[in-house]
């Protein structure tokens, strides 16, 4: 007889942060919980100091490459991406491979659509894809996890105090 392996769904969550604090602070309490099994990926506009937020400043790429893999380990993918609809932005963990994928020798995520057909692509429903991405053009933070379930939805709880309304 074969044993029965209980089915663990996964799902993935967002939580917006209007400053990097906030979302360090989120981070550590994401840490301290020892999910069993999750995925996390951040993704954010780079703020250019004196520019239209077009020109990509290497300076503030190995600023924002050193501080994610600080924040999530040193094996964290990055990446950073032009898209015309909100500028130029960072993306680390889980996801980056999905949003530097090329297609025409462009970067999935800096396609006019990019960033809202990979959201909905691994699960997030239109409407909080909607509202996410204009928090995103906003200037804030995304934290995306994705894990099981029933971790989920206590974790959604404990990150209450620390992210933004929408």
């Amino acid at each position: 007889m074969k044993p029965v392996i209980a089915q663990r769904n996964k799902s993935i969550f967002l939580k917006a942060f209007n400053d990097l604090w906030n979302l360090e602070e989120a981070i550590k309490v994401v840490d301290e919980r020892k999910l069993i099994d999750y995925q996390l990926s951040i993704l954010g506009k780079l703020i250019l100091k004196g520019s239209n937020n077009v020109k990509i400043d290497g300076e503030e790429v190995v600023k924002m490459n050193l501080y994610t893999k600080k924040l999530l380990g040193n094996s964290t993918n990055f990446g950073i991406f032009n898209n015309p609809d909100i500028g130029v932005l960072f993306i680390a963990g889980f996801l980056t491979e999905i949003f530097l994928h090329e297609i025409n020798k462009k970067p999935l995520g800096a396609l006019t659509t990019g960033p809202y057909g990979i959201l909905r692509g691994v699960g997030v429903h239109a409407e909080q894809t909607t509202r996410y991405l204009k928090s995103l053009r906003n200037d804030n933070y995304l934290l995306i996890l994705r894990g099981i379930d029933f971790e989920l939805v206590e974790l959604d709880e404990l990150l209450e105090r620390f992210y933004i309304s929408d």
